[in-house]
């Protein structure tokens, strides 16, 4: 294996669900096939785009999905890093129609915090919890990544979501990350849980680099 397919299977093993990688050559050095074996939590074409997106990101190096073979089996043995996760929210209302939002998420047994404050009124409390929830994850980032766009809810299927699209800005690309939750009983945990379906597998990446 040439030095350069080392340093990319390194990144592809720390993907979600990767195993173990394979590239294969033609006799002028071009790549004609790339084999992974990986366990079943990740869809394969959603796997296949992460693969993608992982090499052109990290590499510059873009490989055709056309080429890229998957075979998953059943493991468990690979377990999954864990994510980001909600630990508590905290709302306070002030005596000038505000309220101070505190978002506090978890990983391995560390706290991270972010705030934000704005009106009391339910469409900003929203975006503020958002907000908030993108300031604890800076907390554990140390670098600000990500920005809100938007936040808002819609029906699927009858049911009621919440819809959270978010900004990634890193080496001056751009990338536009859409998360969703379902609204069961509160809504104010789907703002949250909604955020981090958005940015969870891209931080991932980001430490991986």
């Amino acid at each position: 294996m040439t030095n350069h397919y080392k340093k990319y299977s390194s990144l592809l093993r720390k993907l979600d669900g990767v195993m173990n990688v394979k590239f294969v050559d033609d006799a002028e050095g071009k790549l004609i096939e790339l084999h992974v074996l990986a366990n079943q939590s990740v869809h394969p074409k959603q796997l296949a785009r992460n693969i993608q997106s992982a090499l052109l990101s990290k590499f510059d190096f873009a490989v055709d999905h056309k080429i890229i073979s998957i075979a998953q089996i059943e493991s468990d043995l690979v377990l999954k890093p864990e994510r980001l996760r909600l630990e508590a929210l905290n709302l306070r209302y002030t005596a000038e129609e505000q309220v101070q939002v505190t978002v506090e998420l978890s990983k391995e047994g560390q706290i991270f915090t972010g705030s934000e404050t704005a009106n009391a009124n339910d469409g900003e409390v929203m975006t503020a919890i958002a907000v908030a929830t993108l300031s604890a994850i800076h907390d554990y980032t140390k670098k600000a990544y990500f920005k809100l766009v938007k936040i808002h809810t819609d029906l699927l299927y009858e049911h009621q979501i919440l819809v959270s699209v978010v900004s990634c800005r890193e080496d001056n690309r751009e990338e536009m990350l859409i998360g969703t939750c379902f609204i069961r009983t509160d809504i104010n945990s789907a703002v949250i849980k909604s955020v981090l379906d958005a940015v969870n597998r891209r931080l991932a990446l980001l430490q991986s680099m």
